[in-house]
């Protein structure tokens, strides 16, 4: 393999690993959090029903669940600003391909956010 053929292959490896990783931000950030399946089963009933009473507790099952979406998405934010920041501002200076670095601290900053804090009971 030439020189040329094998950097185009690390720029590929690169491009979907930037791709799996802003996907997998995505989903934790961007509505409906991870929730689409309720949000299809809502409108499956709602468009079967043409009532919204039938499909409450669906409803009720959906909101809770994009409700944990948004806590966790303003968790990931407050925690992720800075790293945030710089990934834009790298990607706006540099192209994309250019912010490994950047995108790396990012998504390990989202991934570790993404969880709720450990919480010690008192007794």
């Amino acid at each position: 393999r030439s020189a040329t053929d094998m950097a185009s292959s690390f720029d590929d490896a690169r491009r979907e690993r930037h791709a799996r990783e802003l996907e997998e931000m995505t989903l934790l950030l961007r509505f409906p959090f991870g929730c689409g399946p309720l949000v299809d089963s809502h409108r499956r009933c709602m468009e079967a029903h043409r009532d919204w009473r039938p499909c409450d507790a669906l409803r009720d099952t959906l909101d809770t669940c994009v409700e944990a979406g948004e806590r966790r998405r303003f968790r990931i934010l407050g925690a992720c600003s800075r790293w945030k920041r710089l990934y834009a501002a790298c990607v706006l200076h540099a192209g994309e391909l250019d912010c490994d670095e950047s995108l790396l601290r990012f998504h390990r900053c989202v991934l570790e956010s993404a969880e709720p804090p450990e919480t010690t009971g008192t007794r």
